[in-house]
């Protein structure tokens, strides 16, 4: 039996074999492509840094996360290569208050694609990881904004991200974008989906954002739901089919937190004791 010690709430990522834990500043990459004997691929600290998101892709980690600075805090995400781990590449995002979110990373070829979110809305910035230590910004786009000047949202914005061939989805708590990242340095908004009426975006909540075949999965809020979208025409995803969660025994958990092989796994929440699990809809 192979024991392992990981340090208490750690954020847990994987891509294939690759697993990796981070707690804080802290970070532990192992393989799991051999399962009864796991080899370690790298362990490291990030001095100064207290990352709150992780994503991992291929032997490349994205950690997101503030650096402590003087006079403030600076938000930003480190892209961290388990197999030359002295290659890090940092791209700031801006100086970040308390109650900012970064996260939502994905790479799309040489380049990062950062999510940043506020109270006054989310973007997503996308940086170029080819020129040495530091990331160059090549593009930012909103994803979400209050729809009226003087609005703030409850809490910091978020979305959730995935790329699909040449396009990529970004579900926020209002609105699904879909990106063209033919050229990645300068992706193009090509469409735009209502998620909730604007009346109901108030708070920051997160979506996860999946696809398997030609679905696009979207974790929707008020009501609690599942999205399914049809990519058929990849540029413009059309809603195939809603999977509403209070209609099942077992709803009463707090989001999707998981995608296995067309499962989902949902966190406990509140009355819910134990984490929950079912097979992605197919049809209506």
């Amino acid at each position: 039996v192979y024991s392992l010690r990981v340090p208490e709430n750690s954020l847990i990522a994987a891509d294939g074999s690759r697993v990796c834990a981070v707690s804080s500043s802290y970070l532990l990459a192992v393989d799991f492509s051999d399962p009864a004997h796991p080899r370690r691929l790298a362990e490291a600290n990030f001095p100064l840094w207290r990352f709150t998101s992780v994503k991992v892709r291929g032997t490349r980690v994205m950690l997101g996360g503030s650096r402590k600075g003087v006079p403030s805090d600076t938000g930003g995400v480190v892209v961290f290569d388990t197999v030359s781990p002295a290659t890090r590449v940092e791209a700031t995002l801006g100086v970040t208050g308390r109650g900012d979110w970064i996260g939502s990373n994905e790479l799309v070829g040489g380049y990062l694609y950062a999510g940043a979110g506020s109270r006054w809305g989310a973007a997503v910035k996308v940086f170029d990881l080819t020129g040495g230590t530091t990331a160059r910004e090549t593009a930012v786009i909103d994803v979400e904004k209050p729809r009226e000047p003087s609005a703030r949202f409850v809490g910091p914005l978020q979305f959730g991200m995935c790329v699909r061939g040449y396009y990529a989805y970004l579900a926020s708590t209002g609105t699904l974008v879909t990106l063209d990242v033919t050229d990645p340095a300068h992706p193009k908004v090509v469409g735009r989906t209502e998620l909730v009426p604007a009346n109901l975006i108030a708070y920051g909540m997160p979506h996860q954002v999946a696809y398997a075949s030609n679905r696009l999965y979207v974790e929707g809020q008020s009501p609690r739901r599942l999205l399914a979208f049809d990519l058929t025409d990849p540029a413009h995803p059309s809603l195939a089919e809603s999977y509403h969660w209070q209609a099942q025994a077992k709803a009463r958990c707090t989001s999707v937190c998981l995608w296995v092989d067309g499962r989902w796994y949902m966190r406990p929440g509140r009355g819910c004791g134990r984490a929950e699990s079912g097979r992605l809809p197919t049809r209506r």
